[in-house]
């Protein structure tokens, strides 16, 4: 078996110095299950997922409660994964193609509601991937959404961006410039037509840090990739927060949904997103039985861990009332955490159960 792209990966995942050695974790029993990622990396690799398996131990922290795989892809190997191997996320193309079609949004429960009060202008931010979290939620609360209005305004959007990919043509004219200008002046028109009187203002923002460990520049679908769509739909700022330029920015509410263990650095995620935000909520896969797609995984206990560093922290996913027959709602109370945390007990407390 191939072992230049593995590597011992244990190493404090939040930046703990006190965080006990690897002989101290917990050893947990693999189930050798697979999905469409696991089979596509054992294929573009080349390796068995079984052999893969029994190589490396899944381990759990025992400070942290964090579970991990001991030896996992390198950061070139990662990229590979997230980038060419399977580019795409389907969890947010999914829940973007179910809004735009069906006007399903991301299976939330009651979160928006519980984490915005009405009638008060919001500075909001979410991490990494546009189609997993609350934008649609903010969409839906400005717009007169009705299914053409929807759908017009994909195909607008589409035009708009992919009307200027002009590389391999013979002859590139003013026709394509102007074919792209119209489609943003028909987004706007459509926008400011259907858009509700007295809508709740936000001011948003992604987040990103273009970790090997995400999907990020092949996460596309006809032909346009998922940070460029989410900007022109929910026209939001794009933060990359390991530029130099300092981005004076606090944060009403800041969201992470299930992708802190999408990055080699979930420590300063975390941290970033707490010192520049009043509120923050992070929706996160507990299985212990983590896929070979995945480096980490948090558990339940892991609020125990941030109560440990004086961070405030509740548990709110009893709380969010998720439909259990839609997307991520099986066992959802189960193999799933929604948390909010905050440096300030005040932000938690305002939060209704």
């Amino acid at each position: 078996m191939k072992e230049d792209f593995l590597i011992k990966t244990k190493k404090c995942f939040w930046g703990d110095n006190s965080c006990p050695s690897e002989k101290k974790d917990k050893e947990l029993k693999i189930v050798s299950n697979t999905n469409f990622y696991v089979d596509a990396i054992s294929n573009d690799l080349n390796i068995n997922i079984n052999r893969l398996n029994n190589k490396s131990k899944i381990l759990q922290c025992k400070k942290c409660f964090t579970t991990y795989n001991n030896i996992w892809f390198n950061k070139i190997t990662a990229n590979k994964i997230y980038s060419t191997i399977y580019g795409q996320h389907h969890y947010g193309w999914t829940n973007y193609y179910n809004f735009i079609n069906k006007n399903i949004k991301p299976n939330h429960g009651n979160l928006f509601k519980k984490l915005f009060k009405k009638n008060k202008k919001i500075t909001y931010g979410e991490f990494n991937c546009p189609f997993s979290g609350l934008f649609f939620d903010i969409f839906d609360s400005k717009f007169n959404n009705t299914v053409l209005f929807r759908k017009n305004l994909n195909r607008h959007i589409n035009e708009y961006i992919a009307g200027r990919q002009l590389a391999g043509l013979n002859k590139i004219g003013e026709a394509h410039n102007r074919k792209s200008s119209l489609a943003l002046k028909r987004i706007n028109k459509l926008k400011n037509n259907n858009q509700n009187s007295n809508y709740q203002e936000f001011k948003k923002y992604l987040v990103t840090d273009f970790s090997s460990m995400c999907w990020g520049q092949n996460c596309i679908s006809k032909s346009v990739n998922c940070k460029s769509k989410g900007q022109v739909l929910f026209e939001y700022d794009v933060i990359n927060i390991n530029e130099e330029v300092k981005y004076d920015i606090n944060f009403d509410v800041f969201g992470i949904f299930m992708t802190l263990d999408h990055t080699f650095k979930p420590d300063t995620i975390l941290n970033y997103a707490l010192k520049n935000s009043k509120l923050v909520v992070v929706h996160a896969h507990t299985n212990l039985n983590i896929t070979k797609q995945h480096l980490f995984s948090i558990t339940k206990n892991f609020i125990n861990y941030l109560k440990s560093k004086k961070i405030y922290v509740k548990d709110i996913t009893s709380t969010i009332n998720k439909d259990i027959s839609a997307n991520k709602g099986k066992d959802y109370l189960d193999n799933q955490i929604y948390f909010i945390c905050s440096r300030n007990q005040n932000y938690i407390n305002k939060i209704n159960n």
